[in-house]
């Protein structure tokens, strides 16, 4: 399980409108708990470089990356979302799904893909003993 991923890219099609962002997952629990904060925020061309500073919510994923709950507690490009499921493949820096804005009146269904990685994206903990030179 990783401790953190990104900023990687984060493409959100809900309806006809593409919604580009950078995303980051942190882990908050002990390392392996599966536990993140999500932070997303406005893109450049490929996220690199781009700090997220500004938590909109929180991922739980199991051993396989994939997604067994999700919370926000603020808006991002531009909506208010209900749930999101999928996936993130740990060693491809990837990840896809199902997300769900819950702008009203209407719940409106999209589908999400992350990736893009540039440089070291992916933060993999290694146990006691296994230091890095």
């Amino acid at each position: 399980m990783f401790s953190s991923l990104g900023p990687i890219m984060f493409d959100i099609t809900l309806g006809s409108k593409p919604i580009q962002l950078c995303l980051q997952l942190t882990s908050t629990g002990p390392v392996g708990s599966g536990e993140f904060i999500m932070y997303a925020g406005d893109r450049n061309s490929n996220c690199s470089g781009v700090s997220l500073s500004h938590p909109v919510g929180a991922l739980t994923l199991d051993d396989t990356g994939k997604i067994t709950q999700s919370r926000f507690d603020d808006k991002f490009g531009g909506h208010g979302w209900s749930s999101m499921s999928g996936s993130f493949d740990e060693s491809a820096g990837t990840g896809s799904g199902a997300i769900t804005s819950n702008d009203s009146p209407i719940l409106t269904d999209g589908q999400w893909s992350a990736g893009g990685v540039t440089g070291d994206s992916i933060h993999r903990h290694h146990g006691a003993g296994h230091g890095h030179a």
